[in-house]
């Protein structure tokens, strides 16, 4: 009797341990498992999707709500909700045939950067609200890209420099990293140029610089006498360090273009006309008496109511550098006048060493005198009246001479 007793016993607990199983089967269990965060890492202001994929390991089919459970740094737009469903999970699903889920969160500016931002997911059936289970946590990798300073607009100021002048460089320094840069050196190398820091050194220094935005850097300097006429580049050195103390060094150049007024001297070198009614010659000089290199020199002489040119117009001068000349010489024709001087009217067209062109108008004075003042001066050789008068004597006598032996021909031929 005390074995089919305990024999009973033994029968109703498996039997109530099948039972047991069998329902324990027929309750779904749900698998979250988180996939991604892209961007990884995500910048703080910027927005970030995480996704999770549910699975439903059991054999029956079940509703279920799921909630992203977050705290600062993370919010949500108004647009998206915290509360999502998947609608009815079919049980006994394969790894490929899960329900991927996903949110899109916006991270704080000033989200603090690392390993220690968490969110999880809360999920429970659809019909009991009141059971609710949460996921692991799982880490959100915040971190800024890295500072990245670069050299941005240039402002020269004035665009083109006179020797002897100051002028302004007002540079650009532009973070185009989102995490801060500190202790930005901005150096200009004037070593061997011909500009000198004016009111300051020619290093400026700038405390921080936040992630995509930029700070400006001012110099002054003097252009010294002796400095090429030309683009001459400047070299710019820029240091800084990044939030990790990392140095780093970046290097251009900078042209800065020097220029000089061309100034030139001209004078009526030579001339063969001092009286009107006369044709000759005249020599024109034009002197570079500026720094700048004059080139391509052109000198046209200009026809006006005291003249006309017998020669060609134009004379090419070629390329004048600084304390050099050339001259131009033109035939012509001065009319009769009663004028003291005739203005000689040229063009002179050159370019400078920026190829800039220019034409010029300017005259020179050809001063006339009469024959008397011609004389007087040097400028003619006088008149030697005894030679004259012996040439007339000579004429004189010849003339009598032929007249006498013509007329003794013919009384010997009367004889």
């Amino acid at each position: 009797m005390k074995k089919e007793i305990v024999l009973l016993t033994v029968l109703a607990v498996l039997l109530l341990s099948l039972t047991v199983s069998v329902k324990a089967a027929e309750d779904p269990r749900i698998s979250v498992s988180f996939i991604s965060q892209t961007p990884d890492p995500v910048e703080p202001g910027d927005y970030v999707e995480l996704r999770w994929k549910i699975d439903n390991l059991a054999s029956k089919s079940t509703d279920y709500t799921f909630e992203l459970d977050y705290n600062y740094p993370f919010s949500l737009d108004p647009s998206e909700t915290a509360r999502k469903s998947v609608g009815s999970l079919t049980g006994y699903q394969t790894l490929t045939d899960g329900a991927i889920i996903y949110w899109k969160a916006r991270v704080a500016e000033d989200a603090v950067e690392g390993y220690m931002n968490k969110v999880k997911l809360k999920y429970w059936k659809t019909s009991e609200p009141d059971f609710v289970i949460s996921s692991n946590e799982q880490v959100i990798r915040i971190q800024s890209k890295q500072g990245i300073a670069e050299i941005g607009q240039v402002t020269i100021t004035p665009e083109e420099v006179e020797l002897g002048n100051m002028f302004e460089m007002k540079i650009e320094i532009d973070n185009k990293g989102t995490g801060f840069i500190d202790n930005v050196k901005v150096k200009v190398d004037t070593t061997g140029t011909g500009f000198t820091p004016v009111g300051t050194t020619n290093q400026k220094i700038i405390k921080r610089i936040s992630g995509q935005s930029s700070q400006d850097v001012t110099f002054k300097f003097f252009v010294d006498a002796d400095t090429d006429i030309k683009v001459n580049q400047l070299p710019v050195i820029l240091t800084y360090y990044d939030k990790f103390s990392t140095e780093y060094t970046d290097s251009t150049f900078v042209g800065v273009p020097v220029t000089a007024q061309p100034a030139y001297l001209t004078n009526l070198e030579d001339t063969e006309l001092f009286m009107g009614g006369k044709k000759g010659r005249v020599v024109v000089s034009i002197s570079n008496i500026g720094k700048d290199m004059l080139n391509f020199v052109v000198l046209e002489m200009v026809d006006t109511d005291d003249y006309d040119i017998i020669s060609s117009p134009k004379s090419y001068l070629g390329n004048l550098e600084s304390d050099d000349f050339e001259t131009g010489q033109f035939d012509i024709f001065i009319y009769p006048s009663d004028k003291n001087s005739v203005p000689l009217v040229f063009n002179l067209h050159y370019r400078d060493s920026y190829d800039k062109v220019y034409s010029e108008k300017f005259s020179l004075q050809n001063k006339l005198y009469s024959h008397e003042k011609a004389t007087e001066i040097g400028l003619m050789a006088p008149v030697d009246y005894s030679a004259t008068a012996l040439i007339w004597v000579v004429v004189i006598g010849l003339v009598g001479f032929w007249w006498y032996r013509r007329r003794c021909r013919k009384k010997c031929k009367r004889k």
